[in-house]
């Protein structure tokens, strides 16, 4: 049977993790949806001047994007993997 004490510490540290996951994911959409309306303009100035389609505008942007996603993905996943070794007490085994 499991401790009722283990169990909220563990559900605790659940959801902490979920809301880890959420907040980074949170700040990624709302940098996105600030730089939207500053770039629309521009944008449609563009795309009725037929300098570039809508594909190459949005694949040019997600290009431009990939290394911060990238790399604030590998900075979460590694926080999370430390923050949950030292919280269960298990080693981190690198292979």
């Amino acid at each position: 049977m499991v401790d009722s004490l283990q169990y909220r510490k563990t559900c605790n540290h659940a959801f902490c993790l979920v809301l880890c996951h959420f907040s980074v994911y949170d700040v990624k959409l709302t940098c996105v949806l600030c730089v939207v309306p500053i770039e629309m303009s521009i944008f449609i100035r563009e795309h009725l001047n037929y300098w570039y389609s809508l594909k190459s505008y949005y694949l040019a942007k997600t290009m431009a994007d990939m290394p911060f996603q990238v790399h604030s993905n590998m900075l979460v996943a590694s926080y999370t993997l430390i923050y949950f070794s030292f919280i269960f007490q298990q080693p981190i085994k690198m292979q």
